[in-house]
């Protein structure tokens, strides 16, 4: 023992070293022990929060799309209540794409048959009105729309509470062609009943259907309706062996498609060809069995398909050798449609459309608002000629160093001749003077506060005059000062 004490006492330094290494140990251990234990802690509070927030998260989405639902229940409930034609049968489920929409099921009195009953927000971005002479002069526009291979519009209303727009269409229990590719029930919701691979169809039934289809384009875009943006498997309706096209009086009131934000690449520089690219991409849906999930398709999953026939329409409409979409003429005559099915054109047989002036008007300022958005969003794509190109420059410099010369030295052409001829003979003639203004001035002057009454002062009393009528005041007996007599 005193020899262990002597060696201590000779080496000092051995028990701080023991010390030290033992502390530093101890703090090791407690290190690795907190560290184990906040890992553990920190995963399983993320995992449990992250949880927790999906399910709030879906919770809420749930309520708030059940509120929607229960609001514009009420609404349709009250709409039909107030409607001696149509009777509500069930609300039903979300089996289209579109959110904002809602879907019933009603029974038309008159005609004994059951419908669909749509509601969707107006479109505050539309072209025209919301007003009762546009519901008025729609009803006019889709009654008179008659064709085999268009499925009808039984009615349209506004909600004008509401801001609300209601379409009646038929109600077919065997569901859309999208449903039938895909082989689901109709009534269900749209995200569960399209999640399985479709099976193709057969090559008779596309060129059937692909030539109904484009029948019915030809037979709006004749009649001077908008492009039909809005094709798609889901709007297309099989009735007795025939496809049907509907969901066409969505571009009209500006509702944007579902493809829309898959197409704006290819249709950028042009809105005219989104419905030769949408029957593209139907086709390949027939074909394939499954939605295209990209713009074009691929070529080298083009050369998978057995049915060749259609794999040249596809192709003869996303890579066409000219690089311009061929248009629905050029579609109708390819070899490929010319055998389809269009008996029904031959039993058809309506008399001469003629389309009111309102109907007219408004397809009229629908296009006319529509050109100028789109050439206000998108600029002129037109290439000048280089002569044209170099002049240009030199044109826009000129105009803005010296203003608006150009035109003014093209409008004095003539007159500029005619003045140096007179100038010629009456060389001595004395320049006119200068107090006498010429005529175009003083037709420009605005006239004298003495001889017309001016009108400004006036504008405040008559809408005055205006809010008081309409909020049915009694107007008082006010003495008039006649100023029509003229002055000496």
């Amino acid at each position: 023992m005193g020899s262990f004490v002597d060696f201590l006492g000779r080496n000092i330094w051995a028990p701080i070293l023991i010390a030290t290494g033992i502390a530093v140990l101890l703090l090791i251990i407690l290190w690795l022990i907190c560290r184990h234990r906040r890992r553990n802690q920190f995963n399983y509070l993320g995992l449990e929060a992250d949880r927790s927030l999906i399910k709030k998260w879906d919770e809420e989405k749930r309520i708030q799309k059940m509120a929607e639902r229960d609001a514009v229940l009420l609404n349709c409930y009250y709409y039909l209540k107030d409607s001696k034609t149509y009777g509500f049968i069930d609300h039903l489920p979300d089996i289209g794409s579109r959110i904002n929409k809602q879907w019933f099921l009603v029974r038309d009195s008159q005609q004994g048959i059951d419908a669909v009953l749509t509601m969707v927000p107006w479109n505050t971005q539309c072209v025209i009105s919301f007003t009762k002479s546009t519901k008025k002069t729609l009803k006019e526009l889709f009654s008179l729309l008659q064709h085999p291979y268009l499925f009808p519009v039984m009615d349209v209303d506004f909600v004008f509470e509401h801001n609300m727009v209601m379409f009646i269409h038929p109600y077919r229990s065997a569901g859309s062609l999208k449903d039938i590719i895909y082989g689901s029930r109709p009534q269900s919701s749209w995200q569960q009943k399209y999640q399985e691979k479709g099976k193709s169809l057969s090559l008779t039934q596309i060129r059937n259907y692909g030539r109904q289809v484009l029948e019915a384009l030809l037979y709006l875009r004749d009649k001077g309706l908008p492009v039909c943006d809005h094709l798609h498997s889901g709007n297309v309706f099989i009735v007795n062996g025939t496809s049907k096209l509907s969901a066409f009086e969505n571009s009209l009131l500006g509702w944007k498609s579902r493809l829309d934000p898959l197409l704006k690449k290819l249709c950028k520089d042009s809105h005219s060809h989104i419905d030769v690219i949408q029957f593209g991409h139907l086709l390949y849906e027939m074909l394939a069995g499954y939605e295209l999930t990209t713009a074009e398709p691929k070529k080298e999953k083009l050369v998978n398909f057995k049915n060749t026939p259609v794999v040249e329409v596809i192709n003869f409409i996303f890579f066409p050798e000219s690089e311009i979409y061929p248009s629905l003429d050029e579609l109708v005559s390819h070899p490929f449609f010319k055998g389809g099915d269009i008996s029904g054109l031959q039993k058809y047989n309506p008399g001469p459309v003629r389309f009111g002036s309102n109907v007219k008007q408004l397809l009229r300022l629908y296009r006319d608002r529509k050109d100028d958005i789109i050439r206000k969003r998108r600029p002129s794509t037109k290439k000048a000629k280089p002569e044209e190109s170099a002049a240009v420059p030199k044109e826009r410099k000129l105009s803005k160093s010296k203003g608006k010369r150009l035109p003014i030295d093209k409008a004095e052409i003539v007159p500029a001749v005619q003045f140096s001829s007179k100038a010629s003979s009456l060389p001595k003639s004395p320049p006119p003077p200068p107090k006498q203004p010429p005529p175009p001035p003083q037709l420009k002057r605005p006239p004298s506060s003495g001889s017309v009454p001016s009108k400004p002062p006036s504008v405040p009393g008559r809408a005055g005059l205006l809010s008081q009528i309409q909020k049915g005041t009694k107007l008082k007996r006010a003495a008039t000062n006649d100023r029509s007599a003229p002055r000496v």
